[in-house]
This record gives structure tokens, sequence and C-alpha cells, in this order.
């Protein structure tokens, strides 16, 4: 069944093939731009592994960010089974699930749904229809349309793709329900990501939609042998989660002690109306002076300076109060990710391919070691060799991150 729509009947069409997917979701569009509404809409998808979202963007080579935000970007990076995919030289426009489509003028963007007159040709596949086209070996136009967006889709480089991770359950359960149906969704992993390079218009490594696997085995993502303790004891030390021993490497050993630090209202501080610049020169002096101390009592003298006339009663020494200010709690942030002196030497990351400096016991990117840190699998096979960032088929891991032909 094919319809001509516009005006709000396109509207509806729109937002109904976002809300009711099920199995796919394509949405194809050169501009995107969220607005609450949509959000709302597509949130109902975001602890649903088994939806498979596609959304292709495009256009503004360079400055990406004239056709999709950041923030629109990092929005759908929540989604468990989710790609994104840009093409340069888009125009077109598509938004498909597994039953309807509609081939239209109107871009993904609040702005156009509220302000623009826009045209589309709705498509809907009827069980009924599906039969007799299948017997007749021709495609509905809906099957014509989705195949058409996918083919763009599969020919342009993939920017980000997350994707769930399955455990196969064993036992009488998958006899019964086969070994397809007989498994769990463990999470999501992220296993490509180059949204930095693409906003920064840096190089990426070009990933296309059949590089990247459907879903990820759980019994790939742990450990298959067992480490020794020489090698757990020579990874670097975590971040303590905890932040009362912050300061401390054990709940059971006391806490490094804190720098107390002396309020800026302690000091005398000469009128500026009245003080001779070389009195203001030598206060500040004093009050740098300060902060560089440490204090190991709970109070601090200070030597007698020259003062204002306004306060001249007060030139004596003064015990100033201090008050210990506790360091804040270390922030999980790029910092958590094991330190080493930086490399001059060109590398690349095992798992996206991005540049990066060369270091073995650094061979991931940021986003890419968050991801590893999950499981921390020394073994879990990756895509590329640190040292040439040629494909590596499995053949790296953060234990060997060189191919042995590099």
């Amino acid at each position: 069944m094919s319809k001509f729509v516009t005006g709000k009947e396109l509207e509806e069409v729109v937002y109904d093939i976002l809300f009711e997917a099920k199995r796919q979701l394509l949405l194809v569009s050169p501009y995107i731009k969220l607005d609450t509404y949509f959000r709302e809409i597509l949130d109902r998808h975001a602890r649903n592994p088994e939806l498979e979202i596609i959304v292709v963007f495009g256009k503004n080579e360079g400055k990406v960010t004239r056709s999709v935000s950041r923030a629109d970007l990092e929005y759908f990076t929540k989604f468990p089974n989710v790609t994104l995919i840009y093409a340069p030289s888009l125009h077109a426009k598509y938004y498909g699930n597994e039953v309807k489509g509609v081939v239209t003028s109107i871009n993904l963007y609040d702005y156009s749904f509220r302000n623009n007159i826009e045209f589309g040709v709705y498509s809907e596949n009827a069980p009924i229809m599906e039969k007799l086209l299948e017997a007749v070996n021709r495609k509905s136009l809906e099957d014509q349309s989705f195949e058409q967006a996918m083919r763009v889709a599969s020919s342009h480089d993939v920017v980000f793709a997350k994707r769930p991770i399955y455990k196969q359950r064993g036992g009488l359960m998958s006899k019964i329900v086969g070994s397809a149906m007989a498994k769990d969704c463990l999470g999501a992993e992220i296993v490509f990501d180059a949204v930095d390079e693409l906003l920064s218009n840096r190089p990426y490594p070009s990933k296309r939609l059949a590089d990247i696997p459907k879903e990820l085995e759980y019994q790939q993502m742990v450990p298959q042998v067992r480490p020794s303790r020489q090698e757990v004891e020579a990874k670097p030390a975590p971040l303590p989660s905890n932040p009362a021993i912050a300061h401390g490497s054990h709940p059971d050993q006391k806490a490094a002690p804190l720098q107390p630090t002396v309020p800026v209202q302690a000091h005398l501080q000469p009128d500026p109306a009245s003080a001779k610049p070389e009195e203001v020169h030598q206060h500040l002096r004093d009050y740098i002076v300060s902060q560089k101390q440490v204090a190991a009592p709970t109070s601090i003298t200070t030597a007698p300076q020259p003062v204002p006339t306004a306060v001249a009663q007060d030139a004596q020494p003064r015990t100033l109060p201090v008050t210990p200010v506790a360091s804040p709690a270390p922030q999980a942030s790029r910092s958590a990710y094991p330190a080493r002196a930086r490399s001059t030497e060109q590398g690349f990351c095992i798992r996206t391919g991005t540049p990066i400096p060369f270091n073995l016991e650094r061979p991931f990117s940021y986003p890419a070691y968050k991801s590893w840190a999950r499981f921390s699998n020394d073994d879990y096979p990756e895509r590329y060799c640190h040292k040439t960032g040629k494909e590596s088929n499995g053949k790296t891991s953060k234990r060997n991150p060189i191919l042995a032909s590099a």
C-alpha cells in the first residue's frame, strides 16, 4: 500500500515509524536536530537490544556540526544497538522500520516539522500483499525504498557503532527454544568510535557496515586463559572508588595528611585608597608565599609587615586560623588511563585504528580503553596492529598489540 502524504499526516507517519519500530529502524537525513518530542519517542527504545538503529546523516564536509550537533550524536550513542554513518553527499530523506517507511523531502529537524511545506510517499507492507509479491518474484515499494536506503548506508563510513553482548544459554532450554533464541543480553559495548575525529575534521579509519559485527558474544569478552599473578600485579592500580580512602592505599591505612589553606580574607589587606604601591606589592608577595607553604600545625604566625595608618594598631604578629580542606577525590577521567611517559612515535588504537602515541602498555585510544576496561580481557581479539595500523583480523590483543609481521 502506497500513499501520498503531506502536512500533519506526514508528521504523524514519521512519528509512528520511529515509535513502532521493533527490529529495525533506519533514519536517513542530511540534517538532524532532535527536540524534546523526538527524544521522547525514541527513548522507549533505549533498553531494547533487539532493535537495530541505523542513522545516516551528511552534508557540510569539514564542518559537520552544521548538519548534526555533538549533543544529538551523543544522544544516539546511548542505544544498545546503534550505528551512525556519515555520507557527505547525502541529500535524500527516508525513514523506515521493518513494516513501513516514507520517502520524503523533510529532514529529521524540529524546525522542518513546525514550519516547512513538505511532501512524502508513505508505503506499508501488508502481510497478504507481501506474500502475493513474493509469489510473482516482485518487491513492494517499501522493500525497494528500504533496500536503496541500506545501499547508501552500506557504501559510506561508519563513525560510531555499539553492539549488544549476548551469552548463550545451555542445557534443556536451548534445545526447546533453539540456540538462536536461547541467549541473554548482558549489556552493550562500543566497537567503533570516530565521532571526535569527524567533528574535529581529523582522519579516521574507514569502516563500513559489513565490517561491524551484528552482536558480541560474551565468551569472547572474558578471559579464557587464567592470567598469572605476575601479569595482574604488573597492571597499573585502578583509582580508588571510595572517597574516604582516596589519599590512602588501603582502608586500614591512614590517609595522607591534608594540606591546610589560608583564606585570603585572613591577611592584612591595605586600603587601596591610602596604601603606597610598595606596600601593596609586599602584601601580594606575602600572600603568594603563604599559599606555597605546607602548614603542619593548625595555625600560622605571620611576621610584622608594613601596614597603612588605618590599621596601625594591628601591626603586631597575629595568629591566623587555618581551616583544613580535604583535597577532592579523584574523578574518573582520561588520567585514569594508566599513566606512562608519552611517546612521540606514531601508533594506532588496536580496537578502532585511530592514530595515538605508540606505547605497548597503552595500545588503546581513551574511548576504546573505557570499553575494554569493562571486562579487562587482555586476550580479547582486537582489530588493528598498534604499530602499523593494519587490520589484524583478531590476531592482536591488549597482551599482544603488534602483529608478528610488523
